[in-house]
């Protein structure tokens, strides 16, 4: 499934299918955290609300203090834009 959500992220006209490709990944396995992530990513496009929730499920599962830190920075910045500032606070800890 991850391939397949790989190869639809690619074109614009595509978005949807690679949506449902990373929704079901992460459904069948819901601690692949590079799901999640692009799961995260690929929403950013057109609903950043639900990229957020993405990412807090992906922030629990990725490996490494890197990916944990560009999530969680990317976190940051969804969430200010949304004005939800109050939810930034558990995801400092891994900015560095």
């Amino acid at each position: 499934m991850e391939e397949i959500g790989d190869f639809y992220s690619k074109e614009e006209s595509t978005y949807n299918l690679a949506v449902d490709a990373y929704t079901h990944l992460t459904t069948v396995n819901p601690q692949h955290g590079e799901g999640w992530t692009k799961l995260g990513d690929t929403l950013t496009v057109n609903d950043r609300s639900k990229a957020i929730e993405a990412y807090k499920q992906a922030i629990e599962f990725v490996e490494g203090d890197g990916i944990k830190s560009k999530i969680a920075l990317t976190l940051q910045e969804l969430l200010s834009a949304e004005g939800r500032y109050d939810e930034v606070e558990p995801y400092r800890k891994y900015l560095t």
